[in-house]
């Protein structure tokens, strides 16, 4: 493929030893959700299999391939399940759900059986999302226990709203609302995610979540990977295809929102929208070509995007470019586009990028 990736496992154990590190008394829950952010669900997991206590999916037929690839370890499914029939695969695959509604609880008192099932009891703490009011947990253990859930496999979870942002009193609030409504109950609870591993250690508990922070990417938008020690678990490459010189007045792209101020030499590089490369990025956003940046122009197509290399005469047919990763992070890519990294990780398409595992 003329798109490629790499993932660095180094780096990957990297950032899990940081979490580890910096929440040194919970466990480490991994989120490996939206195909391990885009990183390949499988390829992943393996890799931090035994550094790991515990993976976080959202769909069942997450949690199923992760078994199907031989993990062992628990894995814990953060979107819940919406048929009663994968009840049955709850059990078969020993998948631990969180449980946010009364519909929930019915289809679990409609089973006969659900010996070794283990569930999270999510809280709405303040992100009013998924959860059960917190008034409500005592009546919601008791039904619990009732239909054969003991307290041994009950644990509270909840999570952050607003964790990344630098006025804390939100997430202080939130944890504050946690901690109450769960004291009075002797079992495991989780609330940390990214964010609130590095920036709230009274929320790490027993369990944390990292997420992001796995693969490199800084959870606040006010301070860059690079100021955590986070390394990039992702580089995504692709090549020149095409080297064009344009004359001043020339315009380049779709809707010639570019005009060339003089004559230059523009590349093509082979990657686009229909790639995962986000379209709405402005001209003077950066690559990486020889280890040196240079610059986006025009708008990105479907399959290609063009880049000004006045000041790469070195450049060739052929050449690499690199689109973030180490050196660029997709961070910054992120706030040129718009958007969050998660979006620019998780839009990575594996149908026409392939990626290897490095190191």
């Amino acid at each position: 493929m003329r798109n490629y990736g790499t993932v660095s496992s180094s780096a990957l154990l990297h950032n899990l030893s940081l979490a580890n590190q910096k929440a040194p008394h919970a466990r480490i829950m991994c989120v490996v959700k939206a195909n391990a952010y885009g990183h390949g669900l499988t390829r992943i997991s393996k890799l931090l299999e035994e550094k790991a206590d515990a993976f976080a999916v959202a769909a069942v037929e997450e949690a199923c391939e992760l078994r199907a690839s031989g993990i062992k370890c628990p894995i814990c499914l953060l979107s819940g399940f919406f048929s009663s029939r994968q009840i049955a695969h709850l059990l078969e695959y020993r998948i631990n759900p969180v449980l946010f509604s009364n519909d929930q609880l019915d289809m679990l008192s409609a089973e006969s059986q659900l010996d070794g099932l283990q569930v999270w009891v999510k809280i709405n703490t303040g992100m009013n999302r998924l959860g059960f009011r917190p008034e409500r947990i005592p009546e919601i253990v008791v039904r619990l226990n009732a239909i054969g859930i003991g307290r041994k496999s009950i644990r509270f979870i909840s999570h952050f709203a607003c964790a990344d942002e630098l006025d804390p009193d939100k997430t202080l609030q939130q944890l504050d609302l946690f901690i109450s409504t769960t004291q009075a109950f002797e079992v495991e609870r989780s609330i940390a995610n990214s964010a609130g591993i590095f920036a709230f250690p009274d929320s790490h508990f027993d369990w944390v979540r990292p997420g992001v922070m796995l693969y490199g990417v800084s959870p606040f938008p006010h301070i860059s990977p690079e100021k955590l020690d986070l390394k990039p678990v992702m580089n995504l490459y692709s090549v020149i295809v095409a080297i064009n010189q344009v004359e001043k007045g020339d315009s380049v792209g779709y809707g010639g929102v570019w005009t060339s101020p003089d004559k230059r030499t523009i590349g093509i590089v082979a990657i686009g929208y229909g790639d995962g490369y986000p379209r709405n990025v402005p001209t003077g956003t950066a690559v990486l070509i020889n280890g040196r940046r240079a610059r986006t122009v025009g708008r990105v197509s479907m399959d290609t995007m063009a880049v000004d290399l006045s000041e790469h005469s070195e450049v060739q047919v052929g050449t690499q470019v690199k689109l973030f990763g180490d050196g660029l992070p997709a961070d910054e890519i992120a706030t040129a586009a718009g958007t969050i990294p998660y979006e620019i990780l998780t839009s990575v398409n594996p149908r026409s990028i392939s990626l290897k595992i490095i190191d």
